[in-house]
């Protein structure tokens, strides 16, 4: 069976990677969907419970949680639509890191997600994090426009 990991974030264009893992679904016939959202860690929060990592990750989980879950949600619906397996999660950290480490923890054949936009003077100076993926991931990753 297929393993294939989308990072949502609530996009268009991880819209355009949940179609087009639907697609893919349809014609292998045995493939098993992922939805993951990252969701950023916030640095007051470990001023505000003196670094303790187990209150930090509580309020993440408080405040960031059901934001992810929302953002899934969208995602999960046009899978469930098309028939496609799925599972999902909501993961905290630095994005890219958390994506490639997670596609190897679940064994994933490949990662399949929105390009990201080199528009802004942000995206210019980091990089999106779809081409960062590209460079860090052990497994093949494709883009959808």
């Amino acid at each position: 069976m297929w393993r294939i990991l989308v990072p949502v974030d609530g996009s268009e264009g991880a819209l355009r990677a949940a179609r087009h893992v639907a697609a893919l679904a349809k014609q292998l016939h045995q493939c098993e969907a992922c939805l993951i959202n990252v969701q950023p860690t916030v640095p007051a929060l470990d001023r505000a419970f003196d670094g303790r990592p187990s209150s930090v990750r509580s309020a993440q989980e408080l405040l960031l949680r059901e934001p992810g879950e929302r953002i899934i949600a969208v995602a999960g619906e046009v899978l469930a639509q098309a028939g496609t397996a799925c599972e999902s999660r909501v993961e905290f950290g630095d994005a890219v890191h958390v994506i490639a480490d997670y596609a190897q923890k679940l064994g994933a054949d490949a990662i399949v997600m929105g390009a990201g936009r080199l528009d802004s003077a942000t995206g210019r100076v980091l990089g999106s994090v779809a081409s960062r993926i590209v460079n860090v991931a052990h497994v093949p990753v494709t883009l959808v426009k």
